[in-house]
């Protein structure tokens, strides 16, 4: 995937200034309406307070991904974010090498400098759904290790080592290991052991 400028465009009219639900620890909730940016929305919060941002309306545009990842070691406590169907627009998540090319003034290229430790959100993500977003950048959460649930329902293309160590999604997507291992009898999950399975897929050569 080849990310041009006008892949990041976007801007905001009145009626797609961002309606904004953020948790804070200890549970207080408020709704942020009419926001022209998520800095603006947490502009008055205590930034390693927030634990939950949800997006329900608006334009979401490269000016937010890169604000969020440059507070990303600020957001200590955020465990979950959410763009949410009902958005207007989200613009795609960028590969980290053509965030910085924009962010910089750089012409995006094999010589633009790529941090990949900086990913867009904080260690402490848990959480995330991000609908809208067709594709995401290479090296986007490179080492989220905390990342569990991941949903991206329009998503159409992943970037390069885009999920690398993300260890808790990845062994989601893994065959379990034997339940007990001392088992006298067959203890591996077999659910995939189907009729169908067998008559339609066939077995690897084994040479010699």
């Amino acid at each position: 995937m080849v990310y041009s400028a006008a892949c990041f465009g976007g801007g905001r009219g009145a009626s797609g200034d961002l309606t904004i639900r953020v948790e804070l620890a200890g549970g207080l909730k408020e709704l942020k309406s009419r926001q022209r940016s998520i800095a603006e929305a947490l502009k008055d919060n205590a930034l390693a307070q927030v634990e939950s941002i949800t997006i329900d309306s608006g334009h979401v545009t490269l000016k937010d991904w890169i604000w969020l990842r440059s507070k990303r070691e600020k957001l200590s406590a955020l465990r979950r974010f959410e763009i949410r169907e009902s958005v207007l627009s989200v613009v795609d998540l960028p590969p980290l090498s053509a965030l910085e090319a924009k962010k910089r003034g750089w012409a995006y290229g094999k010589r633009a400098k790529v941090d990949s430790a900086k990913t867009f959100f904080p260690k402490s993500l848990e959480a995330l759904r991000l609908a809208k977003v067709q594709n995401v950048g290479a090296l986007a959460f490179f080492r989220n290790r905390n990342l569990k649930s991941v949903i991206l329902p329009d998503v159409q293309q992943i970037g390069d080592f885009a999920f690398a160590h993300c260890d808790k999604v990845c062994n989601a997507l893994r065959k379990p290991k034997p339940f007990d291992e001392n088992a006298p009898y067959d203890a591996y999950d077999e659910t995939d052991d189907t009729e169908d399975n067998a008559r339609n897929i066939r077995l690897p050569k084994q040479n010699g």
